[in-house]
């Protein structure tokens, strides 16, 4: 069995970037990784939708509850 290195970047502490080396056996451990972060990528962009959905919603409230209150006025 044949091993190959990848050098991967991560994030150290949130802010300072480094490098560490991972050994794997063959190319599917690459495979995974490109899919963890394509599926790390897609549930960020999912959760920015739906934050974005929220506040949305809760601006449309808010003008609705201010039209509402200058009709009582």
């Amino acid at each position: 069995m044949s091993h190959s290195v990848v050098t991967t970047e991560t994030e150290f502490n949130g802010d300072v970037p480094c490098v560490e080396t991972l050994k794997y056996p063959n190319g599917l451990f690459v495979l995974y990784l490109h899919i963890a972060e394509a599926s790390r990528q897609k549930l960020l962009m999912q959760a920015e939708e739906a934050v974005k959905t929220q506040l949305d919603d809760a601006q449309r409230r808010i003008t609705a509850v201010r039209k509402a209150s200058l009709l009582l006025f």
